[in-house]
């Protein structure tokens, strides 16, 4: 795949819970939206690497936070999906 076809967004939350509530606990949620087709266990493939990127960029974070990574991966339907340039 192209990597002009690739896209990100990043939100940061300032007002949310993980866990009982202790602040020292953080979370990172990353939700993949892949067109529909590829197979489990590619998914989990890519989730094994994308996890393994968040453990690494994290790790400073995790020296001092409990931190939770959650890897949630979405189907697109490619006949409700339309790009306009």
């Amino acid at each position: 795949a192209a990597i002009a076809n690739f896209k990100s967004r990043a939100y940061r939350l300032d007002d949310s819970v993980a866990g009982a509530g202790d602040p020292r606990n953080a979370f990172v949620h990353l939700r993949v939206r892949l067109f529909a087709g590829r197979p489990p266990e590619t998914k989990a493939r890519l989730a094994e690497g994308i996890h393994a990127i968040l453990q690494e960029a994290y790790a400073l974070s995790m020296q001092t936070q409990a931190m939770e990574f959650v890897v949630e991966f979405s189907d697109i339907d490619k006949a409700s999906y339309f790009k306009v340039k």
